[in-house]
């Protein structure tokens, strides 16, 4: 994917946060300026939660609609990548979102999260998971990571099914 990236909008740096009893989240000042008025939540390929800029992902959509029109594995690419993501997202006067319940649950977090700067987006995690990731990458729920590399895998023509017994 080739992501154009202008000049000052690299979301930077780790903050804690709480989500409240509505399921809201406050960001700080300068990744809400960066995020603007248009962004979108999108599951990871780990336990977290991506925060795209509308302008990335515009982008990485236009890729995908390029790269994967047909073959075994594009169906399951493409529901992976719009199925799992929720576009039109913007923060109200305190800068808070209500980050939808479904992908809350699925991306595993808990009340205490760390949003994490990672360049082109940012990253929702559960403190505890991503402390746990910090210690031992390994040790996290890598489920969804194997299902969308088997999805790519098929795109490839690498995928082969289980051998049966």
């Amino acid at each position: 994917m080739n992501v154009e990236w202008p000049e000052g909008t690299e979301l930077a740096g780790t903050e804690q946060a709480k989500f409240d009893e509505k399921g809201r989240l406050l960001f700080g000042k300068k990744k809400r300026d960066i995020l603007s008025s248009d962004f979108v939540f999108r599951l990871g390929s780990k336990p977290y939660l991506e925060v795209l800029p509308k302008s990335v992902w515009d982008q990485m959509k236009e890729d995908a609609r390029k790269q994967f029109t047909s073959g075994v594995g594009a169906k399951d690419h493409m529901r992976w990548f719009f199925a799992n993501a929720d576009v039109g997202q913007s923060f109200d006067a305190q800068g808070r979102v209500v980050v939808p319940a479904r992908l809350r649950k699925a991306a595993g977090l808990n009340k205490d999260v760390y949003i994490i700067g990672c360049g082109l987006y940012a990253e929702i995690w559960d403190v505890e998971t991503y402390e746990k990731y910090l210690d031992d990458p390994d040790s996290v729920d890598l489920k969804r990571e194997k299902a969308m590399d088997r999805a790519e895998d098929k795109l490839g023509g690498r995928w082969q099914p289980p051998a049966s017994s």
